[in-house]
């Protein structure tokens, strides 16, 4: 079981390792849009609309898109309770596109308005920080007292006897190969660690 929860770990990491560099490289294509009002091809045609050419509005789109991927991924990566204040910045870039596209009469069907979006929003938000609230704060309190004890139990002649360990090896620094001045360095600070 331990083997396998290692690779769908490594799995989902690859994935948005793969995502956050892909990224970048796929804004950039807005380069290869010409810069005209109307782009036809073969495949499909696209109006620029109330933009000054179709490149500038490829690009505007780029970095929307762009933006909201990078907010989704930080939230599906995101392992703490705020990750949920993510939602209203991912609406918003939805809400730019969405209006975006509603200027250039894309043939929508019911448009929303920006009351009815602000409210169904902060709803949301709202029932879900309250429905987990209780289990947070006694997580959050588990976390705190932990760190405190390990505090607690810190004995300052020993952290004394480090620093001095520490000026000894300054002093030596010059006398020392690099690597092996490297090496004391790192010994002492995993000495520190908690």
């Amino acid at each position: 079981a331990y083997k396998y929860f290692n690779t769908n770990l490594l799995r989902k990491d690859l994935t948005i390792l793969f995502l956050i560099v892909v990224l970048p490289f796929l804004f950039f294509l807005y380069r290869m849009v010409p810069q005209v009002k109307i782009w036809k091809t073969d495949f499909f045609t696209i109006h620029a609309g109330e933009f000054d050419d179709t490149q500038y509005f490829i690009w505007f789109i780029s970095v929307k898109l762009l933006t909201l991927s990078l907010l989704i991924v930080w939230y599906l990566t995101c392992t703490d309770k705020w990750k949920l204040v993510l939602i209203i910045p991912i609406f918003f870039e939805l809400y730019k596109l969405y209006t975006v596209f509603k200027s250039l009469e894309l043939n929508c069907v019911y448009c929303l308005n920006i009351q009815d979006v602000f409210i169904v929003v902060f709803v949301c938000v709202i029932l879900m920080t309250r429905s987990n609230s209780k289990p947070l704060n006694e997580k959050m309190n588990s976390q705190i007292n932990s760190y405190l004890e390990k505090v607690s139990r810190l004995d300052t002649n020993y952290y004394k006897s480090i620093k001095e360990e520490y000026i000894v090896l300054k002093k030596e620094k010059l006398s020392l190969d690099e690597k092996e001045y490297l090496t004391k360095l790192l010994k002492l600070r995993d000495k520190l660690i908690l």
